[in-house]
């Protein structure tokens, strides 16, 4: 398993702030708002060129919303990664819980789980370049 990169950050807000929140990463930051996947939840990815760096959102990747202000803010890192079946031998190996699933336009696979300090974890995966693997 191999992290090539830094894929986003996600910062998690409550509906009525979400506004607010893409306007502060606009101005104060110059990212603009670009495409993003059918999630059910509201939200915005801020865009850094061609590149979705980071995404708003209105609730957290394992579907909890926001209920506490301790809810709101850092909501969870993402690396580009290559080698799904490693990490998943590695996650096994230690009984570590997580999370796989595709994004909505399948074209990404999205493994989550918490580091020791409960910090969510978010390793991507792209979901060809899996399938070749496996197919070999």
């Amino acid at each position: 398993m191999q992290v090539s990169g830094l894929h986003h950050l996600n910062v998690r807000t409550t509906p009525e702030k979400l506004e607010a929140t893409r306007e502060f990463y606009e101005y104060y930051m110059d990212l603009t708002v670009g495409p993003r996947p059918d999630f059910q939840f509201g939200g915005y990815w801020m865009y850094v060129a061609d590149h979705p760096l980071v995404h708003i959102s209105t609730r957290d990747p394992k579907g909890r919303s926001p209920e506490a202000d301790s809810d709101y803010g850092f909501g969870h890192i993402a690396f580009d990664c290559k080698g799904l079946h490693t990490l998943k031998e590695k996650l096994d190996s230690k009984g570590v819980e997580y999370e796989e699933r595709p994004t909505p336009d399948n074209t990404l696979i999205q493994v989550f789980f918490d580091d020791p300090n409960g910090v969510l974890v978010e390793m991507v995966f792209d979901i060809a370049e899996n399938q070749s693997a496996a197919a070999e």
